[in-house]
Formats: C-alpha cells, sequence, structure tokens
C-alpha cells in the first residue's frame, strides 16, 4: 500500500475521486450539473461543486439521477517528481478535478 501512495504522489494525481454529472429533485435548491463525488455515508453524498471549494451534503433520495462523467484530460500540474528535479513550484491544497 505504501508504493502504491508514493507512485500516486510521485504521479501527482488523486485517484478515487470521480466527477458526476447529477440531475436533483425539484425543490432541493441545488442546480443540476457537474460536481465531484468526495464520499457517500449513511444515505448522504458529499459532493463538491465544479469550480467552488465548497462542500454540500445531499441526500441521497434527493437526487434524481447520477452518472459517471466521461475522464477528461485534466492539467494535474507539477507532480512530487517535477517539483524534486525541476524545481516547479508545488500546488498546496485540495484542487477538484474539474
Amino acid at each position: 500500500m505504501l508504493l502504491s501512495a508514493l507512485a500516486t504522489a510521485v504521479a501527482g494525481r488523486v485517484d478515487g475521486v470521480g466527477v458526476i454529472s447529477v440531475s436533483f429533485q425539484q425543490g432541493t435548491g441545488l442546480s443540476d450539473g457537474r460536481y465531484v463525488l468526495l464520499g457517500e455515508a449513511d444515505g448522504h453524498m458529499y459532493l463538491n461543486p465544479c469550480g467552488t471549494r465548497t462542500v454540500v451534503v445531499v441526500s441521497n433520495a434527493a437526487i434524481r439521477h447520477y452518472a459517471l462523467t466521461p475522464e477528461q484530460p485534466i492539467p494535474h500540474g507539477p507532480s512530487l517528481w517535477d517539483v524534486a528535479t525541476a524545481h516547479h513550484q508545488p500546488i498546496i491544497g485540495y484542487r477538484p478535478d474539474c
């Protein structure tokens, strides 16, 4: 597991985080669109609206439909390898994949 974590850090990507297209039930106050699915627990989804740094907790009953969006090439910025060997500036903090 340690080797996997190190390989991911060197590659500069976050596995296990997917972008989904969501349609909500009427009256939820949320806009249909693309969200980063951060996790699911106790009948709720933890979503990050694309283009923001906020987290929205939504009941599964409030979601009419969702589907994984096709992967798109996303510039992930410098990897750990780039920072160590080419002296690129690291990007600190959470960076959503959309």
